[in-house]
């Protein structure tokens, strides 16, 4: 698995391709085929005056995208730009509420919600959308164009006022919405990614993608992206649950947030300390500290959360590494 920090939260997260595709041939939207599956996290390219530090990707640079897992609709999060990116590659948002009810208005043609149901994520109903690369749109119009049908499973198409779903599968991946608690966003959502067989690297020491290692078949790799989240015991105790099933090979934890009202908005450096020492993921790697006002050095991350269990991986942006 290659991950490329973008800026803030945003990762370019590429996995290997093992499935067969609902197509003949996994194409780009300009038609050529292609072995890997490419995400954007949380994909935020404007408001450079907001940075502490500025983007080294160009948007050009960008040259595909199948699917953005977006946690909430705040501006540091989730931008039109990013959404124009999705139209321009046919990309699938998955997000939040908000997240999909704007790219919408904005014209996305393929939203899916995702929305947090219950600690119990093995027992939820999981919705294939693998068959919307070959679909021109997600959200379908009827003959009177105010009616609007939605797209809910292969086969399926069903009139609906916004429901949400608690899963999604997509060419083998299964992302679930896990628990997040941001006071300013209360449809926030984290996100549990398994990448299946096949996706997973022979070595896992965050290098930078010159390594001529090469990937291998093996288990499933299990993400998990914190998006913007309080440190709460509700938290830790999901991730616990989710750990003892199959521990957590990739954290990307928040390590900087705003202060309101004496209260926290989501974790901060020692939170994520924290959590990571609760939930042992084999690799973290620190995200959300590069926005003015709410900068921290990772360094202190490394030093404070590292150890035998978890090797924290601080990725140089515009650097992509092999973890």
């Amino acid at each position: 698995m290659k991950i490329k920090l973008i800026g803030q939260s945003t990762f370019q997260i590429k996995v290997k391709n093992i499935l067969p595709t609902p197509s003949s041939q996994h194409q780009t939207k300009r038609g050529s085929s292609r072995d890997e599956i490419v995400i954007l996290t949380d994909p935020w390219f404007g408001l450079h005056f907001l940075r502490a530090v500025p983007l080294k990707t160009k948007l050009e640079e960008i040259e595909n995208c199948d699917l953005m897992l977006v946690s909430h609709n705040h501006i540091d999060h989730f931008d039109n730009i990013a959404i124009n990116l999705a139209k321009k590659f046919d990309s699938i948002i998955i997000g939040s509420r908000k997240v999909v009810r704007r790219a919408e208005k904005k014209g996305a043609k393929k939203v899916v919600c995702l929305n947090y149901k219950n600690s119990h994520y093995r027992l939820l109903p999981c919705y294939d959308i693998s068959k919307m690369i070959s679909q021109e749109s997600l959200n379908l119009s009827a003959s009177n164009e105010k009616e609007k049908f939605y797209f809910m499973q292969p086969g399926k198409i069903e009139k609906r006022k916004f429901k949400c779903l608690p899963c999604v599968e997509f060419l083998g991946l299964k992302i679930v919405a896990l628990y997040a608690e941001h006071p300013f966003a209360s449809d926030a959502i984290s996100f549990l990614v398994d990448v299946p067989s096949g996706s997973e690297p022979s070595n896992r020491t965050g290098e930078i993608c010159n390594s001529t290692k090469k990937l291998k078949d093996s288990k499933k790799i299990r993400i998990y992206f914190s998006g913007d989240t309080r440190f709460s015991k509700r938290l830790v105790d999901e991730l616990q649950s989710v750990s003892n099933e199959k521990q957590i090979d990739v954290a990307f934890l928040q390590i900087a947030c705003s202060v309101y009202f004496f209260k926290k908005d989501g974790l901060d450096l020692l939170d994520a300390v924290k959590l990571t020492k609760e939930i042992k993921p084999k690799i973290a790697i620190p995200m959300h500290y590069q926005v003015k006002m709410k900068t921290r050095n990772p360094e202190e991350f490394k030093n404070l959360a590292e150890n035998s269990d978890t090797k924290v991986v601080i990725i140089p942006q515009g650097e992509e590494v092999i973890v």
